[in-house]
């Protein structure tokens, strides 16, 4: 679902913003001047595992203008870079890589990753 912020410009100091993903840690900062970017951002999370990061959220992220009427206005969406999609008729077992953890992905299914 849509979020809208505003925030005071002074507040806005270096014009930039961070994303934190319930527990994770912060995201470095991102420009919001970058209008019309298209990149990608890397979240850790906070749980470690053998002293290395657990997980890490990768979010594709696009920073657009809005339409002439509300000019001062970016439109920022973010969604997730992997999707995993099932179209088998078996279960897929996998894991991310120094995780220790397995996940199911039931046939049909269609994630985030």
């Amino acid at each position: 679902p849509p979020f809208m912020f505003s925030a005071d410009p002074l507040e806005l100091l270096g014009k930039h913003f961070s994303l934190k993903i319930g527990g994770s840690e912060w995201s470095k900062a991102l420009p919001l001047a970058a209008q019309g970017s298209i990149g990608t951002v890397e979240i850790p999370d906070t749980k470690r595992w053998r002293g290395q990061h657990r997980r890490a959220y990768e979010l594709a992220l696009s920073i657009l203008p809005s339409n002439s009427k509300f000019w001062r206005t970016k439109i920022i969406t973010v969604t997730p870079r992997f999707a995993l999609a099932n179209t088998t008729d078996r279960v897929i077992v996998y894991t991310q890589p120094d995780s220790g953890s397995l996940f199911r992905l039931e046939p049909g299914d269609f994630i985030p990753f």
